[in-house]
């Protein structure tokens, strides 16, 4: 963007002194580090003036209005979901668990989380072989590219706006999947909810779901899935 658009970026802000903080001081395009600030302070001591539109990519912090305020046209988020399905946290593992459609929303900002007009989404189509990061991986790819073809209307200040539905959606909270990843041993359900579950936790270098056996040993259980081959059915 900031090549194909000279100009275009008034201000970059992240959360530490990251890539992204780098590549913008190498480029002498304007960055400031969060800190203990808040958006508002920051926008307004270097720019001492609004901004046209603000954009939140990936940004894990939820802002106050009067952060939301320094925008003209107010603050568009990214959010790996297909709003309002699974507004608000780890919105890949709910799809997965609850065997929901998945994909990418860009969004205003709202009064609540995640709740905001609509400006465009892409679904993700998935199959047995996805798992928690394959969904990860694919949702920020798919972020970009819906970012990149949705620029323009947004830079034209006319990006047009879907109020979301919000009663046929859902709300998660971080605490949620941590209870919902447990299996009990002697429970009893199909085992497709148990695949999705499985799946909807495997991760690397992260947790996954987890049991408890009569001695109160605690496990971790992971699972892959492949598609059968044709020399497999034959044998």
């Amino acid at each position: 963007m900031s090549t194909q658009f000279p100009g275009v970026l008034s201000l970059v802000v992240t959360t530490s002194q990251n890539d992204i903080f780098r590549y913008c001081e190498a480029r002498g395009i304007a960055v400031e580090e969060l800190g203990g600030r808040t958006i508002e302070e920051i926008v307004y001591s270097s720019l001492g003036t609004k901004v046209d539109t603000g954009l939140l990519l990936w940004w894990p912090n939820i802002l106050r209005v009067s952060d939301i305020d320094v925008s003209n046209q107010g603050f568009i988020n990214t959010h790996p979901s297909l709003l309002p399905l699974h507004r608000g946290k780890n919105p890949n593992f709910w799809a997965l668990k609850c065997g929901e459609p998945f994909g990418v929303s860009l969004h205003f900002l709202g009064s609540g989380i995640d709740d905001g007009d609509l400006i465009a989404q892409r679904q993700i189509f998935y199959d047995w072989t996805d798992n928690a990061e394959t969904l990860y991986r694919r949702g920020q790819q798919e972020m970009v590219d819906l970012f990149k073809a949705t620029f323009h209307s947004i830079l034209s200040g006319n990006p047009g706006r879907i109020k979301q539905s919000l009663e046929t959606g859902n709300f998660h909270y971080a605490r949620e999947m941590e209870e919902a990843s447990f299996l009990d041993l002697n429970s009893v359900q199909p085992v497709k909810d148990t695949l999705n579950l499985l799946r909807a936790r495997t991760f690397s270098g992260h947790p996954s779901c987890w049991f408890v056996d009569d001695q109160g040993e605690e496990y971790e259980v992971r699972v892959t899935i492949q598609k059968r081959s044709p020399l497999d059915r034959s044998s």
